[in-house]
């Protein structure tokens, strides 16, 4: 090993060792902790542990390692600054006094979850009824056998009923809402066990609908082990872990290759082969390849800043976050198709991403945005790092600071903060259909405020 390779493989250990530093102080303000160790270890893991380890000949490229490195060369010692600036502006965003009294956000929050909703049963079976409505539209085979497909953003095969995939937006929030409420139901000395069947029941329907594992993650693991975590001591601590391993390893594994075995099946009758994602024979690297995007990300947004100059604009998350909540059809009828975000295609972020990578093909989806780390780079190198990782942990350590404020006068109110921290991690996949869904559960929760204020004042 060189004295470069050495020194580069020092700014990553250094780098580690930050985000290391966050998630401990996250893990020991509060259980919330387990939500940002949740959304962030992958990330932190593909940004410095993957690099190391493979300078280190321990794990060879997994899909899109190949691709990058086929078209490009291995990620150098400006990508690996960038990083430990993003490290070092996570450190600072999640440490650095919250400006203004968050006293007075908690409160709202405490006031406002005590207002609005009271039966979570009566929001779960909407959301059932919403989801079986859209079963009834689309008809259930075309549903479950396009899932995968539409969730790489190919939705042609949906025809005339493309009309009523804004339904599945409306049904995802619900299932957003019902997770939330999934700690407060085992808070609860009543175990109102029948909305958490009623919550897994609706996850599941979205997993047949998205096989998502970031959905499996949000809705029904991370609650669960928040729960847990809350109860604190070596026991749970041990049964949380638990929990997560058995759920998640096969979620991560097998999600992509249970969608098309289903999409297989209901067309063909045929269940195709089941095989794991990026599957090797050890789990850690298996883990690492299937996060190993986010590393070469942030050398094709250094290498398309070069290219063209300066930053690449998100048009389409732009358009997604203003017109993404009306339906493409209603634009359309208008002559607007131009302001749907699926309009701009291959120039969209993740086509520009994906170009980087040797994987785009045209009229086939593009599959690998450069999510919120990589997009940095893209804005900015190096100093874009610490701006992205600044706003990233400062938004979590608000959020951490409301969690233990509202806990402390009504948990029952934690849900609002749960929710909000579910659209937090939306925003930071930067995926113009999750912001979409993002910006309409907004304006549903700002709805729902609206209307309990009338209610109260009168």
């Amino acid at each position: 090993m060189s004295i470069y390779e050495a020194f580069v493989i020092v700014i990553y250990v250094c780098s580690f060792a930050l985000f290391a530093v966050v998630f401990a102080q996250a893990a020991l303000q509060s259980e919330f902790g387990v939500f940002i160790i949740f959304a962030d270890l992958p990330l932190a893991l593909a940004l410095c542990v993957y690099p190391i380890l493979m300078a280190s000949g321990m794990i060879d490229p997994g899909i899109e390692g190949v691709a990058f490195l086929t078209y490009n060369p291995a990620p150098g010692v400006t990508a690996a600054f960038h990083i430990l600036l993003f490290a070092f502006g996570s450190f600072v965003g999640f440490n650095i006094p919250i400006r203004g009294d968050v006293t007075v956000g908690a409160h709202k929050i405490v006031q406002f979850g005590r207002a609005t909703i009271h039966s979570w049963r009566k929001v779960q079976l909407v959301g059932i009824f919403i989801w079986i409505l859209f079963f009834l539209l689309v008809g259930w085979d075309t549903a479950i056998r396009l899932a995968i497909f539409a969730r790489a953003g190919e939705i042609e095969g949906f025809g005339e009923d493309q009309r009523w995939l804004f339904i599945k937006t409306i049904g995802t929030v619900f299932v957003a809402l019902s997770a939330s409420s999934v700690p407060l139901h085992l808070i609860d000395k009543s175990r109102d066990l029948l909305s958490v069947a009623l919550h897994i029941l609706l996850v599941i329907i979205l997993y047949i609908n998205s096989y998502s594992r970031n959905y499996i993650l949000l809705f029904l693991i991370i609650p669960i082990v928040v729960h847990i975590f809350s109860l604190r001591g070596v026991l749970p601590l041990l049964v949380g872990a638990g929990v997560a391993l058995a759920i998640g390893v096969p979620v991560l594994l097998y999600t992509k290759s249970l969608g098309y075995a289903a999409a297989s099946l209901v067309s063909e009758g045929v269940v195709g082969e089941i095989e794991g994602y990026q599957q090797s024979d050890s789990f850690i690297e298996t883990f690492l390849r299937s996060n190993e995007a986010q590393w070469y990300s942030v050398q094709a947004g250094i290498n398309q800043f070069v290219a063209t100059g300066g930053p690449t604009v998100p048009v389409d998350l732009v358009l997604a976050a203003i017109f993404g909540i009306v339906p493409s059809r209603i634009l359309s009828y208008f002559g607007l198709d131009y302001l749907y975000y699926g309009s701009l295609a291959d120039n969209s972020l993740t086509c520009v991403n994906t170009k980087q990578f040797g994987m785009y093909a045209q009229d086939t989806a593009c599959t690998i945005p450069p999510f919120w780390a990589g997009f940095s780079a893209y804005t900015i190198p190096i100093f874009g790092g610490f701006i992205f990782g600044f706003v990233r942990f400062y938004i979590w350590g608000y959020l951490t600071k409301l969690w233990v404020l509202v806990k402390s006068v009504e948990p029952r109110s934690l849900w609002v903060v749960y929710f909000l921290a579910i659209q937090a991690w939306g925003v930071f996949l930067l995926v113009p259909s999750q912001i979409a869904v993002i910006v309409f559960s907004l304006v549903m929760l700002h709805l729902i405020r609206m209307a309990t204020g009338s209610l109260m004042r009168s």
